[in-house]
């Protein structure tokens, strides 16, 4: 019966071993079982593994697990690594009849991105993540339309995570950020369409203290930059230049509502959004400009009322 026994425990043992091995370190952080992750990176397990959607420490940041955290990163865990891009998929149903089908892309976040509170964002900025640069959803899995923008600081707002968020602005994070299709600032419009949420609406005017500002379409500031040619831009993140291609500036200058916001960093050998890039001659914002191309060609919507 004592054979039995031990045989069995050693089954088991075995078991969990070959989940934790066989698991993806992200995948067994969100899953909870921190002893397991604990022993995997000490076992070797890449604190960089970019193989799942999330890497290990957004995962452990979107937990909350400062433990985690703290371990990644002293094993070299990069504060600033991107995940890769994924297609998701939300379905609300009934009965088995689907009320609602919500699919979109999401790519090149950050360990910031969903962190989940100041506490845990500390450790991440104490090790040097930028507070500036955040990641893209497309709202298709064809990667057809605008992709938008999803800095830090916009997930923590739409969380209603302000003490957050007040600590992302005061580590330098963006203020303004421009709604690709309407050109309306995104924090504006998040945080007064609902005029009985006093906390909002505080943390609206919080954010005007700090620089919030329209994104200026009048005609003086589009004809500023009309006829303007540039011929390179470079990555905020890192200052890293690229060339624009002749036809491709042509294109984003005349037909701007066919451009999808991101573009090519040279030197990372990856895709980007416009929000992390300017010009190198005008050092003006690429989403910026790209906005206004989309308001001197007339190919902006009108803001929902």
């Amino acid at each position: 019966m004592k054979l039995k026994l031990r045989i069995a425990v050693v089954a088991i043992f075995l078991m969990v071993s070959t989940v934790s091995n066989c698991t993806s370190t992200a995948e067994l952080i969100k899953s909870g079982n921190t002893a397991a992750v604990v022993q995997k990176i000490n076992d070797g397990a890449d604190p960089n593994d970019v193989s799942d959607c999330e890497t290990p420490l957004e995962a452990a940041a979107a937990a909350g697990n400062k433990e985690l955290v703290q371990l990644l990163l002293s094993k070299g865990a990069n504060p600033n690594i991107r995940g890769k891009e994924c297609d998701y998929e939300n379905t609300m149903s009934i009965g088995g009849f689907v009320l609602h089908r919500d699919e979109y892309i999401r790519g090149k976040f950050t360990p910031l991105s969903f962190v989940a509170d100041v506490a845990t964002a500390k450790l991440l900025v104490d090790a040097g993540a930028n507070v500036k640069i955040g990641g893209y959803r497309y709202n298709n899995h064809q990667r057809t339309g605008f992709a938008y923008y999803r800095s830090p600081l916009y997930n923590a707002i739409y969380e209603g995570k302000y003490d957050l968020a007040k600590f992302l602005i005061e580590k330098g994070a963006n203020v303004n950020q421009y709604n690709p299709k309407t050109g309306e600032n995104v924090f504006e419009t998040m945080l007064t369409s609902d005029k009985k949420n006093k906390a909002a609406l505080s943390f609206f005017s919080y954010l005007k203290s700090k620089g919030l500002k329209n994104l200026d379409l009048s005609k003086a500031a589009l004809k500023k930059i009309e006829n303007k040619t540039y011929q390179s831009y470079r990555h905020l993140s890192g200052g890293h230049g690229t060339s624009m291609p002749e036809n491709m500036f042509e294109l984003a200058y005349k037909e701007p509502e066919r451009i999808s916001d991101r573009t090519f960093c040279a030197e990372e050998k990856d895709y980007f959004h416009y929000q992390e890039f300017e010009w190198t001659e005008s050092g003006q914002n690429l989403a910026e400009w790209i906005i206004q191309r989309r308001a001197a060609t007339n190919t902006l919507e009108k803001p929902k009322k």
